[in-house]
């Protein structure tokens, strides 16, 4: 059974069953964290449709061939991983990918952004890990700040071998036991 996660009025509900989620998501517009254990379909189809469009917008000194050739890629790596997506009104606005402590992105609707979509997502893995680490491109400014506001700290700097981007490495250490 996925693990399912309430945010109401900033308390976080869990153990509720898909039925009761969805139900409650529709009367009263309730956002949901739920971490995906298998994943359908149209959940693959929104979630890989939020990671194309998200990488192309944010990313714009990458061309945009780049995340079109890495679409099957990702489509076939997505299932593999930890996926915890935001619903609002059962309609899936973002999520987070994690292999593990690795972060390998947060993805938001672009008509979602800057609400605490992000970082909703990020505060529900810290709670779960004792340590998390990502990769963010230089250039990405915007994403620099966020990760940097909640927490992560640099580790490193490299030169991505596909894209010729400067990234860096961060990091965030909690204290989970």
């Amino acid at each position: 059974m996925d693990a399912i996660f309430f945010k109401y009025s900033s308390k976080l509900f869990s153990n509720y069953n898909d039925f009761n989620c969805l139900n409650l998501i529709e009367r009263n517009s309730i956002k949901l964290i739920k971490k995906l254990t298998k994943i359908n379909k149209q959940q693959l189809d929104q979630i890989l449709d939020i990671w194309l469009n998200s990488n192309i917008e944010a990313h714009n000194f990458i061309s945009r061939n780049y995340w079109l050739n890495n679409y099957d890629f990702v489509k076939n790596t997505l299932p593999k991983a930890d996926i915890y997506v935001f619903y609002q009104n059962s309609e899936i606005i973002g999520f987070l990918g994690l292999d593990k402590s690795y972060i390998a992105g947060i993805f938001v609707k672009k008509k979602a952004r800057n609400n605490g979509v992000g970082r909703e997502l990020l505060d529900k893995v810290k709670k779960e890990k004792n340590e998390l680490i990502l990769s963010v491109y230089e250039k990405n400014q915007k994403a620099v700040r966020f990760y940097k506001q909640n927490g992560f700290v640099f580790k490193s700097k490299y030169t991505e071998n596909e894209t010729q981007q400067v990234a860096y490495e961060l990091l965030w250490k909690g204290t989970n036991d």
